[in-house]
C-alpha cells in the first residue's frame, strides 16, 4: 500500500480503519481474518491508477458504491460490478496479493477496471 502514502489527503476517501496494520492487509492472517483493504480509484491514464480515490479496509461481505471506478486494487477476490447495487452483470475478481486481474494489470498491482459501479466485497 506505499501507492496509498504517496496520494494527496485530499484526494482520498478513507472507509475503515487507517493505516491498517501489516497484519490485516492480509485476509488469512489470525489477529484479523476478516479485515480486507480495496482501493478504488476514478483515473487511469497510461498505466497509472490516479486520484480521487477512495479506501476501505474493513470485514467482507459488503457491497462498495464505487460509480466512475477506472481502476482498483484489494487484498482479497472482489468482483467489480457496472450496476450500482452489485447486481446483475459482475466481472471476475482482482486480488493484489495473488497478482490477478482478469483485465489488465497496471502500475503497482492496480487493475483496469472500466465501467465500474459497485465492487462486492466477500465474507472472509
Amino acid at each position: 500500500m506505499r501507492l496509498v502514502a504517496n496520494m494527496d489527503p485530499d484526494e482520498l476517501t478513507i472507509i475503515g480503519q487507517w493505516p491498517p496494520t501489516y497484519d490485516n492487509l492480509h485476509p488469512l492472517s489470525p489477529d484479523s481474518p476478516a479485515d480486507m483493504t480495496v482501493v478504488y480509484c476514478e483515473n487511469a491514464v497510461g498505466a497509472e491508477c490516479n486520484t480521487p480515490c477512495t479506501l476501505y479496509n474493513g470485514p467482507g461481505n459488503v457491497c462498495l458504491s464505487a460509480p466512475g471506478t477506472s481502476c482498483l486494487l484489494a487484498t482479497a477476490d472482489v468482483t467489480f460490478c457496472s450496476t450500482p447495487d452489485c447486481s446483475g452483470a459482475m466481472t471476475a475478481f482482482c486480488n493484489i496479493l495473488q497478482q490477478y486481474c482478469p483485465t489488465h494489470m497496471m502500475e503497482g498491482g492496480y487493475c483496469f477496471t472500466p465501467n465500474t459501479k459497485s465492487i462486492s466485497v466477500p465474507a472472509a
